[in-house]
């Protein structure tokens, strides 16, 4: 296990180098992270698990046409309600969970913290939660999709606008719950 500060774009794109498939949780992603993965060809070979929601879209806390451009080359995106993990998965055998975003400001301009591991146990945990969400999320975003919702986001105006007066075409996915994690006050 190894501690990850700052400006961990180093570690991560050294992963990627070697990958041959990548698993990533974040509720953001920008066109320049997407571009990553396309040069080191890996579109076509990963998931990706985000938000839907046409209001992370407007205020561009995420990039819709990043998402195209991952769908038109393959990648499966879904979408989950309440998403707000970033974890990043490679070749389901090493991973790094973070709190940075899949975004420019995650990997080089913010202060952020992660934790690089590959201890068989915990990847196969991190694995089984990526199922579920997976499993459990909107049908994997389409090209059809990304059309429908850049329609919409065109009869947006700014000055009117909440979170909660834009669609969120996510899916709502329960959060596993045991009893060490279960409030009793």
């Amino acid at each position: 296990m190894k501690l990850v500060l700052d400006q961990w774009h180093t570690v991560f794109e050294e992963k990627l180098s070697t990958a041959a498939s990548v698993k990533i949780i974040s509720p953001s992603c920008s066109m320049f992270t997407m571009e990553i993965l396309a040069k080191y060809n890996l579109l076509e070979k990963s998931e990706f698990i985000t938000r839907f929601s046409l209001y992370d879209f407007f205020v561009k806390l995420s990039d819709l046409k990043a998402l195209r451009l991952a769908v038109e080359n393959g990648m499966r995106i879904f979408g989950v309600k309440h998403l707000h993990c970033k974890a990043y998965i490679f070749n389901d055998k090493e991973a790094i969970i973070s709190s940075s975003n899949f975004t420019w400001g995650g990997m080089f301009r913010n202060h952020e913290c992660g934790i690089l591991f590959n201890n068989t146990e915990e990847i196969n945990e991190l694995l089984d939660y990526f199922s579920l969400l997976k499993n459990g999320a909107a049908p994997a975003l389409s090209l059809t999709d990304c059309d429908k919702w850049e329609q919409e986001l065109s009869f947006y105006k700014a000055d009117i606008l909440t979170p909660y007066m834009m669609p969120d075409y996510s899916k709502e996915v329960p959060v596993p719950m045991n009893e060490s994690s279960t409030e009793t006050n």
